[in-house]
């Protein structure tokens, strides 16, 4: 929850393009959205199964995707 913020300002970001006809930057933001939603919600689901998998990767370096 503590990175939601960027949702807030990516969506500002987005309506002002929009507002400014720049049609393309408003696509890439809205792909930009879906990215970090997505992070967001991995995160937090990553957070809820326990933090010994995050502490275990630290230590280790190993770098993965679920």
């Amino acid at each position: 929850m503590k990175h939601e913020w960027m949702i807030d300002v990516l969506s500002d970001l987005q309506n002002f393009a929009k507002q400014h006809d720049l049609d393309r930057l408003a696509e890439h933001i809205e792909d930009t959205l879906l990215v970090a939603a997505s992070e967001l919600a991995a995160q937090r689901q990553g957070s809820a199964q326990g933090a010994d998998e995050i502490s275990d990767r630290r230590t280790t370096g190993t770098i993965y995707q679920r």
